[in-house]
């Protein structure tokens, strides 16, 4: 009695099965040595005109994209020292006042404090305080 369980040697056999179908299908696709492929027209390759016309329009966008960040970079030397100091401070994410007292928190952005996405508390008109 042989000691693989059968599961093995039906799994074997099934690699070896796959592995003999792939070979002969590989095989029956190649072409056989001796033989060379047969030319059946003759072709020939020119350049035609729309390859100029592809260089012309990819001139056109760089020149573009260069005078767009030539304006762009005009506007930004001609901003004021205010509005380039709100620009650059937009981007930090701080709040104005730190009621905790902790200077850790200050420049802690707003989604990461613990409280950020709580509901707010909702007055009714006919509440006192």
């Amino acid at each position: 009695m042989s000691s693989t369980p059968p599961i093995a040697r039906w799994l074997v056999s099934v690699v070896f099965g796959a592995t003999l179908l792939f070979t002969h299908f590989a095989y029956a696709q190649s072409s056989p040595a001796g033989e060379v492929p047969k030319l059946t027209e003759s072709f020939t390759f020119t350049l035609s005109p729309n390859r100029d016309r592809a260089v012309t329009q990819t001139i056109e966008a760089m020149k573009e994209h260069d005078e767009a960040l030539r304006v762009r970079d005009l506007k930004a030397a001609d901003a004021s020292i205010f509005m380039r100091a709100i620009d650059l401070l937009r981007f930090v994410p701080f709040t104005l006042s730190n009621s905790s007292g902790n200077i850790d928190d200050f420049f802690t952005p707003n989604y990461l404090r613990p409280g950020y996405n709580q509901p707010p508390s909702e007055a009714h008109l006919f509440d006192t305080p």
